[in-house]
């Protein structure tokens, strides 16, 4: 016999997951293959009374009226020596156009001990029959009292969960013929559905003068569990269509309505697969057989599959065909509630002979089986979301099923673990260097460890970090330093040859604002460039000669536009203003900054190696030297601006008033000993005898010796620095 099947929907995201997952391969379960392999023996217990209800006096058919309380009944099916406690439960009812049939048909026995013995609860009920065959809305009452039957039974095995060790989030409804419909109808139609459906109106009255009983709600008949206290649903939770069919495929309306799976002969002419009447008689109402259900699932988003035969109805009289629906029923019931693949956190690679830790998201009420090759599991329990291998020398492999409560297993996740040796560091560099710090960045190598080891220039001892990542932030260095550096890579006790590199940490600047009070011209509020445009400000510092001895190497390749001259400035300890600790020179502009010869404002400090709080004091060749009120915080962002009041300095009176809040410089200090005075009138006189250019008293920096700068002189005669800067 032929077999077509269709899978639909939400199915093929199971099978989507697991071919996504790189390096899935198989394992062997966890669990026995429970639900899928026939591992139990079973028990049959009979005639169990879950409930009564009306049940028309039949046969013969009499009337909607004549009717007697009926015992109903159910056939269990236990798998034995099952220690489950949580189960799924599988009712279903037998067919027979619902005017024969009994729950111990032969195939509907094989069925349900089929299911039983792979590790379900299974019932086969017995339930209302009856109805006019010339009368369609009797046969309307009918399909409604077995649904409402079968809803009876699962409230009925729920309230006895503990008992029959039943899960009561998973009870499933299902049959052949007339029971496929009696469980579409329980799963798909609802009390609003049915008192929206005309259809469904005859449930309610009907007859001559209206006088049939009324058959009740859907959770209202066989038993009171429906009701308070109880409020127990019979709502299947899935159906197993066996060539059944529905009234109104607009029952079926959303994705969380029950999964299906349908099996249909498609010659079946007494309920046919797709749309049309029972046994093609006019009387009957028209029914949507399988094919018509998977395509209205698919057009709602209900998980189903559909499995078509070249056959007629009771496609499971043929032996092949019975065990072919049973082992596709299981594996559909199996996709429905296995767990998700699990995705493994864990390095991919490791040292021969290192420990590593693995995990999946945890989940509450499951378990996980784990089994590794090439390496041997340290952690207890081993059924945790996580475990600790310790790998020997040749690759391996990390697997994990996943297990709920109810003992489904996902497919296996695998991970394939490579193990690496120590190679040397590719690509060292260092980027971001500031001022006492440096990212280090090299070629990741998967598995090892590294050591980075670092000291400055010309130091015998190295600081010694350690890392897994292919990067570090170095902190806490010296400013303005070179530093060698070396990294390599380690496993356990193996180690690389060193990646060699070096790195010089930017240097501390220190910004300063001054006016030189010779070269300030109270209308433009700048200073002039007239020393620039005379051409005498020379590339390098003047520094390096008596009375201040600078050794320093500051040089320029060209002049900023607005350079008014060179200026030199000392940095000083807070704890002692008399201890000089780094000097540098720069270059004044016009509108007061000082900026390095190499360009950017401030001063480079070459040896103040550790940031912190400084003393600055600045000197010009002919203008006297004032130092900071209190130690400045180094580097500073915002320049120190000596310009803006006199407490800016250290002591009184030392900077002379141009305009409001316009402080500079003294000028007329031409020997350079922070005092203006006689010995700098001779200086004057000295060099205006013999001028030269670019001169230490040419006062207000225009390029020529003369009486505007003995003026100067002159009027600030008598002008005495502070101690510190003599």
């Amino acid at each position: 016999m032929m077999y077509k099947s269709y899978i639909f929907g939400f199915l093929f995201t199971c099978f989507f997951l697991f071919g996504a997952m790189g390096g899935m391969v198989a394992q062997e379960s966890c669990t026995n293959n429970r639900y899928l392999s026939q591992t139990f023996t079973v028990t049959r217990t009979e005639n169990i009374s879950y409930g009564n209800a009306p049940a028309l006096i039949y046969p013969p058919y009499v009337s909607e009226n004549s009717t007697y309380n009926k015992q109903l009944v159910l056939d269990l099916y236990l798998p034995d020596a099952d220690t489950l406690t949580k189960r799924p439960a599988i009712v279903m009812a037998f067919g027979g156009a619902f005017l024969l049939g009994w729950k111990q048909q032969p195939q509907l026995v094989d069925f349900c001990n089929a299911l039983a013995s792979r590790g379900y609860v299974v019932a086969s009920i017995d339930y209302r029959l009856g109805f006019n065959p010339a009368n369609t809305n009797t046969a309307i009452r009918a399909v409604y009292r077995a649904a409402q039957d079968l809803k009876a039974a699962i409230r009925f095995l729920k309230l006895n969960a503990a008992t029959y060790g039943i899960d009561t989030n998973y009870v499933y409804a299902g049959g052949n013929s007339a029971g496929g419909v009696s469980a579409l109808h329980a799963a798909y139609v609802s009390e609003a559905e049915r008192a929206a459906s005309p259809l469904m109106n005859v449930t309610y009255t009907g007859g001559l003068f209206n006088s049939w009983p009324n058959l009740g709600c859907v959770e209202c008949s066989g038993n009171n569990l429906g009701q308070p206290p109880y409020n127990i649903s019979g709502t299947p939770d899935l159906v197993i269509n066996l060539w059944g069919a529905i009234a109104d495929l607009n029952f079926i309306q959303s994705p969380t309505d029950a999964p299906v799976i349908s099996f249909h002969g498609q010659n079946d002419n007494i309920v046919l697969p797709d749309v049309g009447a029972p046994f093609s008689y006019p009387l009957f109402p028209a029914l949507y057989g399988s094919i018509a259900i998977a395509g209205r699932c698919n057009d709602v988003g209900v998980m189903n599959e559909l499995h078509l035969f070249d056959a007629g109805h009771e496609v499971w009289i043929d032996p092949d065909a019975a065990v072919y629906i049973q082992e596709h029923t299981a594996q559909f019931l199996y996709e429905y509630l296995k767990p998700a693949t699990p995705v493994i956190s864990g390095p991919a690679t490791v040292c021969a002979g290192s420990t590593a830790v693995y995990s999946v998201p945890a989940a509450a009420n499951h378990t996980f089986c784990w089994s590794v090759q090439g390496g041997t599991i340290l952690s207890n329990p081993t059924n945790s979301s996580s475990i600790t291998v310790q790998w020997g020398t040749t690759p391996g492999t990390v697997t994990v099923r996943q297990i709920n409560r109810n003992l489904y297993e996902s497919d296996a996740a695998t991970l394939n673990v490579s193990i690496t040796t120590p190679a040397v560091p590719q690509n060292l560099l260092a980027i971001n260097t500031a001022y006492l710090q440096t990212q280090l960045l090299w070629l990741p190598i998967a598995g090892v460890n590294y050591e980075v080891s670092y000291r400055p220039l010309g130091e015998p001892a190295w600081s010694t970090l350690t890392t897994t990542a292919n990067n570090l932030t170095l902190t806490n260095l010296l400013a303005c330093t070179r530093y060698e550096l070396r990294v390599r890579s380690y496993c356990n006790e193996a180690y690389s040859n060193y990646a060699l590199a070096s790195f010089t940490t930017e240097c501390l600047r220190a910004k300063v604002k001054i006016w030189l009070e010779g070269a300030y011209n109270t209308t433009a509020a700048a200073m002039n460039t007239n020393l620039l445009a005379a051409g005498q400000i020379p590339l390098q510092q003047p520094f390096n000669q008596p009375p201040w001895n600078y050794p320093g190497i500051e040089q320029a390749t060209a002049l900023p536009d607005n350079t008014v001259d060179w200026v030199l400035i000392e940095i000083r300890s807070a704890a002692d203003y008399n201890l000089i600790t780094d000097r540098a020179a720069g270059l004044l502009l016009a509108n007061g900054t000082i900026v390095a010869p190499e360009g950017g404002e401030g001063v480079v400090l070459r040896n103040t190696t550790n940031t912190g709080s400084y003393y600055i004091v600045v000197r010009h060749r002919n203008h006297a030297p004032v130092m900071s009120a209190v130690p400045i915080m180094l580097p500073n962002n915002f320049a120190y601006d000596f310009t803006v009041s006199p407490v800016q300095v250290f002591g009184s009176s030392q900077l002379i008033q141009l305009g409001v809040n316009t402080y500079a410089l003294y000028a007329g200090d031409y020997e350079q000993n922070a005092i203006i005075n006689y010995a700098d009138y001779l200086k004057y006189q000295s060099e205006q005898s013999i001028p030269a250019p670019y001169s230490n008293t040419d006062g207000n920096l225009d390029g020529t010796v003369n009486a505007a700068d003995f003026t100067l002189q002159n009027k600030n005669a008598r002008f005495i620095g502070i101690s510190a800067v003599r």
